[in-house]
């Protein structure tokens, strides 16, 4: 019987410390992952997987206010502002970036080749203290904004495809204040 018991006893201190073990490295395991950057779990996408194929450098084409494009005519000034120093984004864009209030601001996209104008899916009331990065020679382009109804900071990846951006991945990078850091600083 006191055999029995001290196997007893033995047999638990081993499924203790193999349980402490378990939960040591859990624990760590968690906190690791937790103070690892979210590029360490995948690979956000780069400006140089979007390259476009030429970069257009005829004449620059306006918008047309009266016509396709009357639902801009209220920011013709900045369209048009925007546009004369040429393409800055995929290829044959420009991105005009205006504000609309404190930490407010709207983006559109207007083609340098026919003058047409869309519109960018973040901005506005509902995404504030908007930054974006993009470059001329790629279709990529990242916006940094913060929201109101859950006080925090998220970074979305679009690629632009002919009118339009469609969204690549998301992801919430912290509190609010994450987003009066720049985009680069926020995917390190």
């Amino acid at each position: 019987m006191v055999f029995n018991l001290c196997a007893r006893v033995e047999a638990l201190k081993h499924m203790q410390i193999r349980n402490l073990t378990y939960a040591v490295l859990k624990a760590l395991v968690l906190v690791t992952g937790l103070a690892l950057p979210a590029t360490a779990f995948a690979q956000d996408p780069a400006a140089d997987q979007y390259k476009v194929d030429q970069v257009y450098s005829g004449k620059t084409k306006m918008p047309q206010f009266k016509g396709r494009d009357k639902a801009y005519s209220d920011f013709r000034s900045r369209i048009r502002d925007g546009l004369k120093a040429g393409p800055n984004f995929a290829g044959e864009y420009s991105v005009v970036q205006f504000g609309c209030g404190s930490g407010c601001s709207m983006a559109l996209v207007a083609s340098n080749r026919t003058g047409q104008v869309f519109d960018f899916p973040r901005g506005g009331e509902s995404n504030v203290y908007m930054t974006l990065q993009y470059s001329r020679d790629s279709r990529l382009i990242v916006a940094q904004w913060a929201s109101y109804n859950d006080g925090s900071c998220h970074i979305d990846f679009f690629e632009w495809k002919g009118n339009k951006a469609e969204l690549i991945s998301t992801r919430k990078v912290g509190l609010m204040d994450e987003c009066y850091k720049d985009i680069k600083d926020n995917l390190k």
